[in-house]
């Protein structure tokens, strides 16, 4: 099982202690009370992640060390969550703290829904009970000096299809970034992908919904695309350039290109803002300088690496201009419309405001109906699946004057303006900010930034004043962690 949460399915000699390793901690969770309730399949998960954390510091790996550095450069801190000494804390030793935020963000992982304390005393009891553990097997703790060796020689530089395969290991594998929610992201992909590719077998889809998802979705706790998190992989490594090759990716979605010539090394594509590209011949599995040749439309996804666009999975071809033109005028039609004027006049009117603030969904559409010139709109225009129609928040965005709206969010956003604010249900509901499904991403990003969500908090043993500082010293890192692509 460990090997296969190695990149590429790397066998290393050391895999068959640390398998041993997953199988104790194993055992120690079914021990604590408390973790005998979760099923067998996350017990399974928290043993190998603990286990591959462990790898990865006594081989020095840097994999734990990139994120914290990381957390350290965005926050100021290694971790979230526990009081640490910084000037005493180093990523290649053992932390009883590592232990906790390693079950912690397992257990969000697999319930995405609910946020679950990280001060938890069932976490923390198991954790030191780890701790003692593999505390003890630190001096006899093979190096893994293999996986090592892998990662400063780093052979799949030199292929884009191997870099891409390294991306995979994020996506899939890495105890840090992987998890079963990122399968939501590739059901997502899925239906993307049935947009734009027909009659293709269910192994086909997958492989082209597999191959787009890795490159589009921010992952893991610091809500990190997957050449990012390589990136300071790398750095960790002491391998700037690499890492930053790695950071210049560019990615570009499923898209219609038209075709604008070939030669024999290139085709030459077109997209729909007229941005020209090059993809290597040499990027196709079968020959298609024939198929080029009778073709005017290329469909695909294509990325950049080391300044060469190539192929991202799945790709077709066609005859037909139609897909291509009704593509550009849908994007043309998305890119000129533009609510920007017409919402400048309402912050103006209201000297600056973004912010607006209702009793209910009817005093909304009044208020809607007279500045937002809605004259016509009804509640079921804002879809069906209302969870009800209380207070409803409203914010425009500057960054593209997008107007947002969350229901029930006037009772908890702690604002001047707002007289529908109210203290207690604020107490049990400000923690919806981190809900993607409740608070769109813009909106919550401002929430957050001017702190307005200040009663947001979790419950704590060590009473109410620290489950809201629990809370509030990390509110930029949990909206990260819980909305990950989103955020």
């Amino acid at each position: 099982m460990i090997k296969q949460l190695h990149p590429m399915m790397v066998v290393f000699t050391s895999d068959f202690y640390y398998a041993g390793i997953a199988n104790n901690i194993l055992t120690r969770i079914s021990k604590i009370p408390a973790m005998r309730s979760l099923d067998q399949d996350l017990r399974l998960m928290i043993s190998l992640n603990i286990a591959q954390y462990f790898e990865d510091i006594v081989g020095d790996l840097g994999i734990w060390a990139s994120f914290t550095a990381k957390h350290q450069e965005l926050y100021g801190k290694p971790l979230p969550f526990y009081e640490l000494d910084v000037d005493d804390y180093y990523p290649d030793e053992l932390h009883e703290e590592d232990i906790k935020y390693v079950v912690w963000d397992t257990l969000i992982i697999d319930n995405y829904d609910a946020i679950k304390n990280p001060e938890n005393p069932a976490i923390a009891s198991l954790a030191s009970d780890i701790y003692d553990y593999l505390k003890k097997e630190w001096d006899r703790a093979p190096i893994n000096d293999a996986f090592k060796d892998f990662l400063l020689k780093a052979p799949f530089q030199h292929d884009f299809y191997q870099m891409r395969n390294m991306l995979h290991y994020f996506f899939h594998q890495c105890y840090l970034t992987a998890g079963r929610y990122n399968y939501h992201y590739l059901e997502q992909s899925i239906d993307f992908v049935k947009d734009f590719f027909h009659d293709i077998d269910d192994d086909q889809l997958f492989y082209a919904a597999e191959n787009q998802a890795v490159f589009k979705y921010r992952i893991g706790p610091l809500a990190l695309h997957t050449y990012q998190w390589l990136a300071m992989l790398m750095r960790e490594n002491n391998n700037d350039l690499l890492a930053e090759r790695f950071e210049v990716i560019e990615w570009r979605d499923i898209a219609p290109y038209k075709v604008r010539g070939q030669d024999k090394a290139f085709v030459y594509l077109l997209d729909y803002q007229g941005k020209r590209c090059a993809l290597p011949l040499d990027s196709f599995v079968d020959d298609v300088e024939l198929t080029i040749r009778f073709n005017k439309i290329f469909i695909g996804s294509i990325v950049k690496y080391d300044e060469t666009w190539q192929v991202n999975g799945m790709s077709s071809w066609n005859m037909i201009t139609e897909f291509y033109k009704s593509y550009k005028n849908h994007k043309d039609r998305e890119h000129r419309y533009s609510a920007t004027k017409f919402y400048n006049k309402v912050i103006k009117k209201y000297g600056g405001r973004r912010l607006f603030f209702f009793k209910d969904l009817d005093e909304y559409l009044q208020w809607g109906k007279k500045h937002l010139m809605l004259v016509n709109f009804k509640k079921e225009d804002l879809g069906d699946n209302l969870p009800h129609e209380r207070s409803p928040a409203v914010y425009i965005a500057p960054e593209d004057s997008d107007l947002c709206i969350a229901m029930g969010a006037a009772q908890v956003i702690k604002h001047p303006d707002n007289p529908y604010y109210d203290p207690e249900k604020a107490k049990e509901d400000a923690i919806m900010v981190f809900n993607p499904d409740a608070v769109p991403d813009v909106m919550a990003r401002y929430l957050i930034d001017n702190r307005l969500i200040p009663d947001a908090a979790l419950n704590s043993l060590q009473g109410e004043e620290h489950g809201r500082a629990l809370v509030q010293d990390n509110l930029d890192f949990l909206a990260r962690t819980l909305r990950r692509h989103d955020y």
